[in-house]
């Protein structure tokens, strides 16, 4: 579901003088472009719909980014001609060269007119260059990447990248790889290369419940040396360079509450922004000496925000919109909820507006994605359902990412009884109408929802699933709660389209009331304030008929 209307980290180019960044408009999310020296933004024209910004070449004029559902290609933004066209040219041999981009930061300039990026090959993965004019040339083959931003330049001529869990270089003049670790064997998140220092900074999560953040120092010799930078309870995401690679940026994260922790080369500044709010993304300047960020400092919509390390001053350069002209904002409270077997399971609760003690409320009880979790943020959804009147509550089911791996290997094939427990809970609290409980999912959180609508039909009035990966159950069911199904046509995950028409027909077909919601334009996620706002009123619908 949406967090606000803007995505992903900014973008700032390396002179600092622009900063482009994806926000939504009523088509979808647009690429934008901020003067970092005069001021303004503006609206770069274009049909299609940006997922991921990756990075500007050296000179300033290229930034590479993809589109939402192109597995084929990247899209390269010409500053100098204010233009967009392919970066590569499509292989259909090799069929979604590109698709795990979209999480997967495998992408690294390594001159003004090329770049290296890893590309899907009949299952396996290639290093590749693909360079501006429309000419390729395979590397070597790597092993698929499993995680996020794993290709880094560290010289003009040469490269680092992670492949089969050990760091690696490839020198582009002789074609020769160099294996950079022995043993090391870690499942890297989010490689950073500081060429004043000539180390690495990683996050990793095998030695600890915890996610953490390493250095890795390469010293004469093949010496290396690793060093762990951050402990305790916390996971960390990001890890960055600043202040030329004497101190470093990362998002931290306590039970799911993001922030950005700046620690800063004399040891003595350590600041954490944003706590008590939110950290969507955020992205180093090559000036190390600013932090552009994609956040809010309370529970509000977010903004893109510049922070200065050296003067310590944090600024809004564009604020977050205010989404409902009559709109209340409703904050969220953290609720743990005890499971059957005891494990505390963490909820964030919205109230309905102009709350009364004692008022029976329509609830509707948010499930998250397989291995994903709910956040702090300000969301659409929540806070809509909210201002007409629902209680909302975000279950972060075992399962769910955030609060360390022994809640997240918990058994989390026992997710659904977590869901009774708050059910149970949220009952007891006097202010729930227990005839008026629905189910909401997006995506492979449906998967719980549909196994408790299945064995539980009599507890919920309604579920509402969002994309869902729908199947066609093999045998005529018993009663099912009543189904609202959004699903965008473009979808291209799993056949969920397709898979959504085959339900509605066996729903009809069997006597299950169903809704459906289709929209030509949307693909997985919703990332248009026109088709926000008409599956609002459609859920409005639902939950109130």
């Amino acid at each position: 579901m949406s967090v606000a209307e803007f995505s992903r980290s900014p973008e700032p180019n390396h002179g600092v003088t622009k900063l482009a960044y994806i926000r939504q408009t009523g088509r979808g999310n647009a690429l934008w472009e901020l003067d970092l020296v005069a001021g303004g933004t503006r609206l770069l024209p274009r049909k299609e719909q940006a997922r991921r910004l990756f990075d500007w070449s050296s000179d300033d004029r290229h930034l590479l980014l993809r589109d939402f559902d192109s597995n084929e290609t990247l899209t390269l933004y010409d500053a100098s001609a204010g233009s967009f066209r392919p970066a590569m040219k499509a292989k259909a041999t090799n069929g979604q060269q590109v698709s795990w981009l979209a999480t997967a930061g495998q992408v690294a300039w390594v001159s003004t007119n090329a770049f290296v990026y890893a590309g899907n090959a009949n299952g396996s993965a290639e290093l590749r260059v693909a360079e501006l004019n429309g000419k390729e040339r395979n590397l070597m083959t790597v092993s698929p990447p499993r995680a996020r931003d794993l290709i880094r330049r560290v010289s003009d001529t040469e490269i680092a990248f992670v492949s089969n869990r050990e760091l690696w270089s490839y020198n582009l003049e002789t074609s020769k790889p160099t294996q950079l670790t022995t043993n090391l064997s870690r499942d890297y998140l989010w490689l950073n290369y500081s060429r004043e220092n000539n180390a690495f900074l990683f996050c990793s999560e095998d030695d600890s419940e915890w996610r953490h953040l390493y250095r890795l120092d390469l010293g004469p010799g093949g010496a290396r040396k690793l060093t762990q930078l951050t402990f305790g309870p916390e996971h960390t995401y990001n890890g960055q360079w600043i202040q030329g690679g004497r101190g470093f940026a990362y998002v931290g994260s306590l039970t799911n509450h993001f922030y950005l922790a700046v620690r800063t080369a004399d040891g003595e500044t350590s600041t954490n922004l944003f706590w008590g709010g939110y950290l969507y993304g955020y992205k180093a300047a090559d000036d190390g000496n600013r932090i552009f960020a994609v956040a809010s400092p309370g529970y509000e919509p977010c903004g893109t925000w510049e922070y200065n390390i050296a003067e310590r001053r944090l600024r809004c350069l564009v604020p977050g919109a205010e989404p409902f002209k009559v709109s209340k904002n409703i904050p969220a409270t953290e609720l743990w909820v005890e499971s059957f077997d005891g494990l505390r399971i963490p909820c964030y609760q919205l109230e309905p507006r102009n709350f009364e003690q004692g008022r029976k409320y329509p609830l509707v009880i948010a499930v998250p994605h397989r291995d994903g979790m709910f956040d702090w943020a300000w969301s659409k959804y929540p806070q809509f359902l909210a201002n007409i009147g629902v209680m909302h509550l975000a279950v972060n089911v075992r399962g769910s990412d955030g609060y360390g791996k022994d809640f997240r290997e918990n058994h989390p094939e026992l997710a659904d009884q977590d869901i009774l427990a708050v059910r149970k809970a949220a009952l007891r609290s006097g202010n729930v109408d227990e005839k008026r409980i629905f189910l909401m999912a997006h995506s492979s959180g449906g998967e719980i929802v549909r196994k408790l609508a299945r064995e539980h039909p009599e507890m919920w009035a309604g579920v509402i699933l969002v994309n869902p990966a729908l199947s066609v159950p093999g045998d005529k069911p018993g009663r099912l709660p009543r189904h609202l199904i959004f699903t965008g046509e473009n979808d291209a995950r799993d056949n969920v389209a397709a898979r959504a028409h085959e339900f509605e027909e066996w729903a009809r077909a069997n006597g299950v009331p169903v809704t459906m919601v289709y929209d030509q334009s949307t693909s997985h996620f919703i990332v248009s304030i026109s088709v926000d706002k008409r599956m609002g009123l459609k859920m409005a619908e639902f939950i109130f008929q």
